[in-house]
């Protein structure tokens, strides 16, 4: 499940012998979550006219991938009006700020020990955030996930996942935002079995 408290309580409730499995993509788009405010933060603090503003307010992505997946391969940035690289982008995007290079450091720590399912190193990463370095806002969402230390462990060991789940519903979403409405639901629903190409004739 994801990490919505009512739902929490709700299921603790109806069957007090489950375990809980918080779904791994809640958890990445909690910590990715936390870094993008703390990016807003660091980058309404220049001139909206800045190339510093427009560089971190249109290369927002590079950041959140992790580094040893940057492509080395040479692109045109018409922003930067130069050829740069993802590797160098981020390295010059990180270097705005010392606050934005201390989260993005925390970031890709956090990402590699969950990706490499090491809970203990996960949440030891966690309990150290000191507010004295980091925004509070960013320390408190990172925190909040010692809440669902042992639900997130057992996502760890599992294999359960919300993944396919997640993946319809954003599709869906997508169909139904794009579309501007459908005259029928019987519409709607051959849309979406068209999509997934389930429809027979």
């Amino acid at each position: 499940m994801d990490m919505n408290y009512s739902y929490d309580k709700l299921i603790s409730r109806c069957f007090p012998c489950a375990q809980l499995i918080t779904d791994r993509f809640h958890v990445v788009q909690q910590m990715t979550k936390a870094f993008n405010v703390l990016r807003v933060q660091v980058m309404k603090e220049f001139d909206t006219k800045s190339p510093e503003y427009r560089h971190l307010k249109y290369y927002w992505k590079h950041l959140l991938k992790d580094y040893d997946d940057l492509s080395d391969i040479p692109f045109y940035s018409r922003s930067l009006r130069k050829w740069t690289t993802s590797r160098e982008l981020v390295e010059q995007l990180i270097n705005y700020s010392p606050i934005l290079y201390q989260g993005w450091q925390v970031l890709q720590l956090a990402s590699t020990h969950f990706r490499n399912k090491d809970s203990q190193a996960f949440f030891d990463l966690i309990e150290s955030l000191n507010t004295e370095i980091l925004p509070e806002t960013f320390v408190k969402k990172y925190q909040f996930l010692l809440g669902k230390k042992a639900s997130i462990k057992l996502a760890l060991e599992l294999g359960y996942s919300n993944g396919c789940l997640e993946g319809m519903n954003n599709k869906i979403k997508a169909i139904k935002r794009v579309a501007y409405g459908f005259r029928t639901f019987r519409n709607f629903k051959k849309r979406i079995l068209l999509m997934n190409k389930t429809l027979t004739n």
